[in-house]
Order: structure tokens, then sequence, then C-alpha cells
């Protein structure tokens, strides 16, 4: 598909992203802290909610182990910018491996079955006021607007 614009709109050598669709197997719903793994649980499975009918999240162990170990990787590449409190979803791509989902702000995500004692330092790391954030968190900030009325 071609962009809808004229030939000389862009110079050549700009980089343009391309992707295929893919089929993830499962999602894992991870909560991240300062670069370390707090806690972990299935989040979707062949597209849908990865809780059974009994309310449970089934992760077998291999595919649990297997998408931390993926996550500790991420976590440990010092190029890979993530804010201090943050959860990144990994999920599993059918015939491909393991990759990144997404990552989400830690106080809008949903638990799962996530260990939720372990997510309340998040949450406080992710909601500091303003007066107390430290200078190296200014990358993650962003401008604030309330709307009243």
């Amino acid at each position: 598909m071609a962009l809808p614009l004229a030939a000389s709109a862009l110079p050549p050598d700009t980089p343009v992203l391309i992707a295929e669709p893919v089929r993830w197997r499962v999602e894992y719903r991870c909560f991240v802290l300062e670069r370390t793994l707090a806690t972990m649980s299935p989040y979707v499975r062949d597209g849908d909610l990865a809780q059974d009918a009994n309310g449970a999240w089934p992760a077998p162990s291999d595919e649990r182990a297997a998408a931390e170990a993926f996550l500790t990787t991420v976590l440990a590449d010092s190029i890979v910018p993530l804010p201090p409190a943050v959860v990144v979803d990994v999920g599993l791509i059918e015939g491909r491996g393991w990759a990144i989902v997404e990552a989400n702000a830690a106080w809008g995500a949903g638990i799962c079955d996530c260990d939720p004692r372990r997510i309340l330092p998040i949450l406080r790391r992710a909601s500091l006021r303003r007066d107390v954030i430290p200078a190296a968190d200014a990358p993650w900030l962003r401008p604030f607007a309330a709307v009243v009325g």
C-alpha cells in the first residue's frame, strides 16, 4: 500500500516500520519495580481471558518459567528504557517465540492472579507526589491538565 503523499513529500531514506499479523498463544501480565519482576500472571490465552470457569488462572510451570526468563532478559538489557514502576505484558507468538506485547501504567492494569501484596509497592512508586519525584523520573513525566465541569 502506498502512502497518500507525493513521492517528494518524504526523503527516500525515511525509516518505515512494517509489521505482519501474528497470533499470540498466551500473554502474561508482569508487574515490574525498578527493573525487577515482582509478580506475574497469565492474562490472555488464545485470544480469551486466561481465567478458567472456576476463577483460576492456570499457568503450566514450563510456560511460566519461559515467560519469566524472557522478561528477565529484557529487564537486564539497559538499552530498553523502562519507567521505575510499570506493567509489561509479554507473550508467546505462535511459531516465533516470546515478545513484548505492550507496557502499561501500573495504576491502570488489571491484576489477574498477581499477588496484590507485591503490587502495592509498585503502585506506591508509580503514584508519587510531584514534590518527591526523583530527577531520574523526568523522562517519564507527562503534563496533566485537570478537566473541571
